[in-house]
């Protein structure tokens, strides 16, 4: 999960508008992190360096985690940034609502702007911008058998 703490933040990626020096600074930082994957040890050291990676390299992006959603019942944070994402997390379980739980079971990529004001989610949307989730972002991938929402 990517989360924003401040809503008035601007979401900027490199895309086909981005310039040639933005592709090639992340082109670097994504090579960087390539070859410092592939020296970690355990699984939970490639989470810790792909959840610290993304909040350096995606602009906008105060907290992060990546959540397993375990026999499709539960949402686990893993290699949280801070509380905030594992508190996000606790909440979509709560309601039974939420952008992780629609990236995974509708299989897409869910942006969220604005949690307050995101009529997707009523619940989940005020009572995640109280937690200071201002703005997430969640795609889902499965390795072997495990679904990730990052």
């Amino acid at each position: 999960m990517g989360t924003d703490r401040d809503s008035n933040t601007e979401h900027s990626s490199t895309s086909e508008n981005g310039s040639a020096g933005d592709k090639d600074d992340l082109a670097v930082r994504l090579s960087e992190l390539a070859r410092e994957l592939q020296s970690e040890q355990t699984p939970n050291d490639i989470l810790e360096d792909l959840v610290r990676a993304a909040v350096q390299i995606i602009p906008g992006v105060d907290e992060a985690s990546i959540s397993m959603i375990i026999e499709r019942k539960q949402v686990e944070s893993r290699a949280p940034t801070s509380d905030l994402p594992v508190q996000v997390d606790a909440l979509q379980m709560e309601v039974r609502q939420g952008p992780c739980l629609d990236a995974v079971f509708k299989e897409q990529t869910v942006l969220v702007s604005d949690t307050s004001s995101d009529p997707r989610w009523p619940e989940f949307g005020k009572r995640a911008y109280a937690l200071g989730a201002r703005a997430c972002s969640r795609s889902s991938s499965t390795l072997r058998g495990t679904t990730l929402v990052h």
